[in-house]
């Protein structure tokens, strides 16, 4: 393909307009639409006075203005500069000093992150998606395929990240190398969950939207949860699902506490293919993968780096890698790439022998941005290297650093690094970059970081240090979380006097890998170990050491030093639920990261999880309540399935139930008063969305509800599936006599709505694909009759789904709030 990706996306826009883009929660943005708001988007930066060319900040969570806004980046002709919303404030300093990012494009929630001086920050919140007259086409910038389109910065060997430059040519090449590799067509859905700053979310979302593809974007709580992000490929119907190794033995140990049918529901999926890459990819994942999905399941092992646009290779797994003993091969070059493996003087070794893999062809990068002499020692002109033919046509070759060597049948074997660059949980680390980190500590003389193998097989860091008086540890590890990001900080330290040196008088890595230096007895030795007292201390020490695989443990380690991320903090926090009967909320857990203060504070706050009486399952409970975790928004009360968006306010409190908590919570609060409580609850449709679980949702908010207000009366609302339970916890309010006064439902009616004696409101969209209304007949003279009490109905302008959108809401709130206050819309 030799046309930039941003015009292959315009295409597929043109030549199936209404065919869906994007799909998070239960919105579905189309092509023509997210075309359209792209389109906008290149206009605003374009009256902002942003030059073509230049490198342009893109700090945006994941989500659909993600989208819109890196697509918009690559239209006007700039450089697109990815930035973690997760990232460590150094970090995102150094990025934009480096870059010489001036623009940022930015959600307004983010706006207090960069405070820097210098910086525009252009808001992209609101989707702008009229059609326009102009052909959209005359905003596109004469983009020569050479120009840099993205700088991605990667963990750097001198103690600074680097930002590797890829071009229009790198990413054309790379969608049609995988195009060809797994032949996605238009049918296809990929399941994006990615960083946005690592090279994967081009295969996850760039690709698949350059080839008239779906892409289904997962939620926060569904990143950080696999079994969730498991529910969410099957209730999506995912057909390639793309993860780290880590992540598949994540999954294998949360499904061991499902039973067996449990488990075959979950992977009664419609997933075609199954991809891994950015770790080393084990037998044990392999055996897995084979145990659960369909037989017909494609699987690949994908190798490759970001010098390398992402994908470099890729080896089709089969059974017999299972059974081989041999470690699981990186495999052949992708179309358009190559691979060799050189000896030090970069010719061809002899058989299998080791040497560098090096790679070529048009996927490697231009090179390191403002980083000339790092580019010349790592991309080699092609005149340096083998005089093969079929290297012939390429410049250069990029020198990975992983040592490698051929199997019998032609493939290729990674080994390892040659220098100390190690993958952490799916992120390239250069040790280098942790030492110069902890070289910031005052009196710390020497620092040397080095990767050792737990028993499970995961890597984990530990950090050897010299300094002139004794240090103490948890201060150390405070100064390293403010400079470091989570999966780069070492989970034990020690103090020695003399490092081991080599016979040449370097320090001596290996010697430190050794169990003489490793033991939990030598690292963190000059901590003080305050060993757990009570009884509550050493049931959640207990805990610790099983998720972590630890032995001792002292009240002030922190969870995140040790070896713990988000898929085992959400693993910790069941268990604790499980074993002590306590909730934590994944949110707050960031808060009491350690042994004292988590055990402080459950008993501060006596968070017990004794759920209402309704009938939901563990499991069930368990998928809504990452969702409620993962909202970031704050919980009616711990363990409690009710989203508190407004708890102040003394007029009576509205429970509504959305289907896509988030955005449609922050909508509707921003346009109701201050003084109006609200509360939000979950629909059904995480869960398997028929009648039985929806009747069991409505039951627990039921008992939760008369549990915290035993008289009510209750105020009522929901949008499509969430007034689906509205309807059905009208239904359990009336078995118990309970008054349900007030009651607002879009998109939804049902005839047991006749008998209704409150004050009912009911709106639709007048464009919506669902014709509700139909049921309803409003538009016919004499619809109100069979009512007890006449309804408010009402059209929206609008189509299904977008209710809550920029354009809609203001005329929606507005219903809504005479139904609240009567005709003069007044709040008391």
């Amino acid at each position: 393909m030799n046309k930039a990706i941003h015009l292959l996306f315009e295409t597929c826009a043109l030549e199936n307009p209404g065919a869906i883009a994007l799909r998070i929660g239960d919105e579905n943005i189309s092509y023509s639409e997210l075309n359209r708001c792209i389109f906008h988007l290149t206009k605003r930066m374009e009256r902002l006075g942003v030059t073509p060319g230049d490198p342009v900040g893109l700090y945006v969570d994941i989500s659909p203005e993600m989208v819109i806004g890196y697509f918009a980046i690559l239209k006007y002709g700039c450089i697109v500069v990815p930035i973690d919303t997760d990232s460590v404030p150094a970090r995102r300093k150094m990025i934009l000093r480096d870059s010489g990012a001036t623009f940022v494009l930015i959600r307004a929630n983010f706006h207090e992150h960069l405070s820097q001086d210098g910086l525009e920050l252009i808001n992209v919140d609101t989707r702008e998606s009229k059609a326009e007259e102009a052909a959209q086409s005359e905003c596109n910038v004469s983009i020569p395929l050479s120009r840099p389109a993205l700088i991605v910065y990667t963990s750097g060997s001198t103690g600074a990240p680097k930002g590797v430059v890829i071009t229009h040519a790198n990413l054309a090449h790379y969608v049609s190398a995988l195009q060809k590799l797994f032949t996605i067509t238009r049918h296809d859905t990929y399941l994006l969950r990615g960083s946005i700053s690592l090279i994967v979310s081009a295969r996850q979302l760039l690709m698949p939207l350059s080839l008239g593809a779906s892409v289904v974007i997962a939620s926060d709580a569904e990143r950080k949860d696999p079994l969730a992000l498991l529910s969410l490929v099957k209730r999506a119907n995912v057909t390639i699902f793309d993860h780290v190794p880590s992540f598949w033995k994540g999954l294998e140990a949360a499904l061991s506490h499902l039973g067996e049918r449990e488990r075959q529901s979950l992977f009664d999926l419609n997933v075609r293919l199954v991809a891994a890459g950015g770790e080393s990819l084990s037998r044990e994942v392999v055996r897995f993968w084979f145990a659960s999905f369909k037989r017909d399941t494609a699987f690949y092992n994908l190798y490759g780096q970001t010098e390398g646009t992402g994908v470099v290779s890729a080896s089709r797994i089969t059974p017999s890698h299972i059974s081989s003993g041999s470690p699981i091969p990186v495999g052949k070059p992708v179309t358009g790439m190559g691979m060799r493996v050189l000896d030090e003087k970069l010719q061809p070794v002899s058989g299998n022998a080791k040497g560098e893999i090096c790679i070529y062809g048009d996927g490697v990068a231009m090179g390191y941005w403002n980083r000339p002499l790092l580019t010349d020692k790592h991309f080699v002109p092609r005149a340096h290297a083998s005089d093969e033919r079929s290297m012939q046509a390429h410049a250069r070759i990029y020198k990975t650093g992983d040592y490698g060597r051929y199997t019998e049948d032609g493939e290729i074997e990674f080994l390892g690094r040659i220098d100390n660059q190690v993958n952490i949980r799916g992120h390239r680390v250069e040790l280098a970059e942790i030492e110069k980190a902890m070289h910031a500590h005052p009196v710390i003389d020497k620092a040397v970081v080095v990767s050792c193998p737990k028993e499970s097989g995961e890597p984990i860091l530990i950090g050897y240090f010299q300094a002139g008086r004794h240090v103490e540890i948890s201060g150390l590890m405070r100064l390293l979380s403010g400079l470091l990001a989570p999966h780069m900080l070492p989970s034990r330290y020690a103090q020695i006097a003399q490092f081991p040196l080599t016979s040449s008088g370097k320090v001596d890595r290996q010697a430190l890998q050794t169990p003489e230096f490793t033991n939990p007895t030598f690292t963190n030795k000059n901590m003080v170990i305050r060993k757990p007292q009570d009884d509550l201390q050493q049931r959640v020490a207990k805990v610790w050491q099983t998720v972590l695989d630890v032995e001792e443990l002292s009240l002030d380690d922190n969870f995140f030093s040790l070896g713990g991320d988000s898929l085992k903090a959400v693993t910790l926090m069941l268990a604790i639920e499980k074993e002590l009967g306590y909730s934590i909320p994944i949110d707050e857990f960031h808060q009491f990261s350690t042994i004292e203060s988590l055990a402080n504070d459950i008993k501060t706050k006596t968070r017990q999880t004794k759920r209402a009486s309704g009938s939901l399952s563990d499991q069930e409970y368990k998928k809504l309540l990452m969702i409620i975790l993962g909202s970031k928004l704050h919980q009616l009360k711990p363990g409690s399935l009710i989203l508190q968006i407004n708890g102040s306010g003394h007029l009576p409190p509205l429970f509504w139930c959305f289907n896509s908590p988030q955005k449609e919570m922050s909508s509707l609060a921003m346009k109701l008063p201050g003084s109006q409580p609200l509360f939000g609850l979950i629909s059904s449709v995480p869960l398997d969305n028929n009648q039985t679980t929806l009747e069991k949702v409505a039951a627990h908010y039921v008992d939760e509800l008369l549990s915290l207000f035993p008289d009510g009366p209750f105020r009522l609302g929901g949008n499509c599936r969430g007034a689906k339970v509205i309807c059905e916890m009208i239904r359990l309010f009336h078995a118990r006599n309970i008054k349900v006064e007030k009651v607002c439902l879009l998109e939804f009616f049902h005839p047991d709505l006749y008998s209704f004696d409150g004050d009912l409101c009911l709106l639709f969209g007048r464009y919506s694909h669902l014709q509700r209304h139909n049921l309803l007949k409003f538009d016919q003279e004499g619809w109100e009759k069979p009512f007890k009490k006449r309804p408010r109905a009402e059209w929206i302008n609008c189509r299904h789904g977008v209710f809550f959108d920029e354009d809609n809401v203001e005329v929606l709130t507005a219903n809504i709030r005479q139904w609240l206050y009567g005709e003069n819309d007044e709040a008391g």
